[in-house]
């Protein structure tokens, strides 16, 4: 708490600026944000550690380990979006690429740039202003107004780029194993921009595709894991409940349908009312609430 509050970010002129200087400033420390679909940016404090704790987890299932000798696989990574970020499954990458693939060489990102977090929260603010019928008194400064002119025409040529894109990716690493984790809608997007120039099972089907979630307010399309699996080659999609709030916990979802809470998160249902634990028997509707056994920092 001490270093954190040391910190001088008296010169930063928002949100990429201050992202920026406490990654410098407390290097044991990397916060990220949640995406700001409700309306608002939630930050997340994480240790380093936490992050790396996260990724070995991952890794187990992902390297289909058998031991802690099993050899690291011949693995790339496709992330159709940006390289980094501090958006939480962006920020992410910091730790799964030397856990995953062992060399940055491996990770193939859509955008090699930075995704600004002014934009992504100058977004939120818009919806959040639109909802409210208040948009006409939202100030906005000339510079964060440059900044979402740029990822406004980035937004309109992303298809165009994506599908350039999945052209390139699918010629040099056809019938590789690759590791793709993305929201479903940004896996489903690669998949119709892959199937829309005639590419399917371009990938090893021992490929391991993964979803928690994401899009919130987009309705899901019909046959949408469908289409992933018919582009990629993958034998099937390992779709997990997590949140960026529980760095330490993605819960995996089985073949039947079920979701199976993972051992490093204890769960806990509430009263709604009083946030009093429920009975741990019969079916039971509560509030879901998550303890985390490997959380190091929070605020």
């Amino acid at each position: 708490a001490q270093a954190i509050a040391a910190v001088n970010v008296s010169g930063c002129e928002g949100l990429d600026d201050w992202f920026e200087v406490m990654d410098e400033a407390v290097p044991q420390l990397r916060i990220s944000h949640t995406s700001g679909t409700s309306g608002t940016l939630s930050f997340l404090p994480h240790a380093v550690r936490e992050w790396e704790k996260f990724a070995q987890l991952r890794k187990m299932n992902v390297h289909n380990m058998q031991g802690p000798d099993t050899p690291l696989p011949d693995l790339h990574t496709i992330y159709p979006y940006y390289r980094k970020g501090y958006l939480s499954h962006v920020r992410v990458h910091e730790a799964m690429i030397p856990a995953l693939l062992g060399h940055e060489s491996r990770f193939h990102a859509a955008y090699p740039a930075t995704l600004s977090s002014d934009v992504l929260h100058l977004g939120a603010r818009l919806r959040a202003a639109q909802s409210k019928g208040t948009l006409d008194r939202l100030e906005i400064s000339p510079q964060l107004q440059a900044k979402k002119q740029a990822f406004d025409q980035l937004q309109a040529e992303m298809p165009q780029h994506l599908a350039a894109f999945f052209d390139q990716m699918s010629t040099e690493l056809r019938g590789k194993r690759v590791y793709i984790a993305a929201t479903w809608n940004l896996l489903h997007s690669m998949a119709k921009a892959g199937l829309e120039r005639g590419l399917e099972a371009v990938f090893d089907p021992d490929s391991f595709i993964h979803t928690s979630g994401g899009g919130k307010g987009v309705v899901q399309p019909e046959g949408w894991r469908d289409d992933v699996l018919r582009f990629t080659g993958a034998r099937r999609i390992n779709e997990s409940y997590a949140m960026s709030e529980v760095v330490g916990g993605a819960h995996p979802r089985c073949e039947a349908g079920h979701f199976h809470f993972a051992p490093t998160v204890i769960p806990y249902l509430l009263d709604p009312q009083t946030s009093r634990p429920l009975p741990r028997h019969g079916r039971v509707t509560g509030r879901a609430a998550f303890f985390d056994l490997g959380a190091e920092i929070r605020w």
